[in-house]
């Protein structure tokens, strides 16, 4: 997908709730209070030249736009990254006893990688620095005991060190008053998470997550390159990537540099103007041809042209849905809202279930994508019933049931 050069950075990102969801209501530079139809004017803004269907009339359902429906049975390859986003809202949160339950339920899920998500931050969207906040940061001690502890069960580990803002602008349309400042701090944070990497034999390391407006050009594309370089050269030696926004793949002029294209893939599936309760099969059809407007957009096909032309294996770094009615019309956003027949914010645990199947079915059978890690899977007891979290929901019997299948499946491409 090509994003357009205004994508996403004319629109303040702000969300309420807890600073792990906050960003995630604004996925693609979108407010709360503005999500109906912002999709599909977004789809509309970056839709690439493939969707030469642009006039073609919108139906009240999804029409396939591919072959047929990939088989139904959960099947996994051997080697799938089976993962999960362990999250945190306080500097003590990886300590506190709800951590180790969380990775352990992980585990008894069959799941066999962790990323565990240190958060820094910016005083503002236009400040030059990034910085540790003793009040929301893990200090190393804590990042240290839940690696320790998830590689104690098994599983493996990747660190996936991220900014936010403090006053709540989604980190993808930040623009520091001095961006060379802003990539010295930022260089300085991540020579940091590479090193604790080495030092604890972490498998793999996240060198950024959504700066969209910090990859946008030649320049930035030289600056996250001589990044890269720096933590190759302090001897780390487990596998780099890079999460993108769904729609900022192209921005991204150094996944070459990288061992794997990441993505956060929270690409919309349903149109928000359509009154009707997508079926597993709709939402299937539609990651081949997502009429979000005037003509479908393939999503498959955008990642898969992507893969081809950078030949790096794909991981999606995030994925998630929030256990709503609309989810699947805006998954990156907490409150989603669409014409749905069940009502656009109605809580509905099938809604979030049907599109962990969907995903699922249609992602393990493409080769070049090695796994999955779900959004979020929360430290905090209290927070299990968090809109993205799948613990305790229908979804997390789907990933369970799915990762039991890890091995029984060749895929071609």
């Amino acid at each position: 997908m090509i994003a357009a050069a205004g994508t996403g950075c004319g629109l303040q990102a702000e969300a309420a709730g807890r600073p792990a969801a906050r960003r995630t209501a604004a996925r693609a530079g979108l407010s709360v209070g503005d999500l109906t139809g912002a999709a599909d004017d977004l789809a509309a803004a970056i839709r690439p030249t493939t969707a030469a269907a642009a006039g073609a009339a919108v139906s009240s359902r999804p029409k396939p736009h591919a072959p047929a429906t990939p088989p139904d049975r959960p099947a996994l390859r051997a080697g799938w990254q089976a993962g999960v986003n362990l999250t945190s809202d306080l500097a003590d949160d990886f300590l506190a006893p709800g951590s180790d339950d969380a990775l352990r339920a992980a585990r008894a899920d069959g799941s066999t990688s962790v990323e565990i998500v240190p958060t820094w931050y910016m005083s503002s969207a236009t400040a030059s620095s990034v910085a540790a906040d003793p009040t929301r940061t893990p200090p190393d001690a804590a990042v240290e005991h839940a690696v320790a502890t998830a590689q104690s069960l098994g599983l493996q580990v990747l660190l996936k060190p991220q900014v936010d803002v403090l006053d709540g602008t989604y980190r993808g349309l930040i623009a520091p008053a001095d961006r060379q400042a802003w990539f010295t701090s930022y260089r300085a944070m991540l020579t940091h998470y590479a090193t604790l990497a080495r030092q604890l034999r972490v498998g793999g390391l996240v060198v950024g997550v959504e700066l969209g407006s910090m990859v946008s050009g030649p320049r930035d594309t030289t600056l996250w390159r001589a990044m890269i370089r720096s933590v190759r050269q302090l001897g780390y030696k487990g596998s780099l990537t890079y999460a993108a926004n769904w729609d900022q793949l192209h921005l991204v002029g150094f996944w070459r540099a990288l061992d794997y294209i990441g993505i956060d893939a929270y690409f919309p599936l349903i149109p928000r103007r359509h009154q009707y309760s997508p079926t597993i099969a709709d939402l299937v059809s539609a990651w081949h041809g997502s009429y979000v407007t005037g003509g479908p957009v393939d999503w498959v096909n955008e990642v898969t042209q992507l893969e081809r032309v950078e030949r790096r294996p794909v991981v999606f770094t995030e994925l998630g849905y929030v256990a709503t009615a609309c989810t699947a019309a805006a998954p990156y956003a907490v409150v989603p809202t669409c014409a749905s027949a069940a009502g656009p914010t109605v809580a509905s645990r099938r809604a979030q279930q049907d599109a962990y199947v969907a995903a699922l079915r249609v992602w393990s059978r493409v080769s070049f994508v090695r796994g999955i890690y779900w959004w979020d899977w929360p430290t905090d007891d209290n927070e299990i019933t968090d809109a993205y979290s799948p613990r305790g929901k229908p979804a997390e019997q789907t990933i369970a049931e799915w990762n039991a299948t890890r091995g029984t499946l060749t895929a071609k491409r």
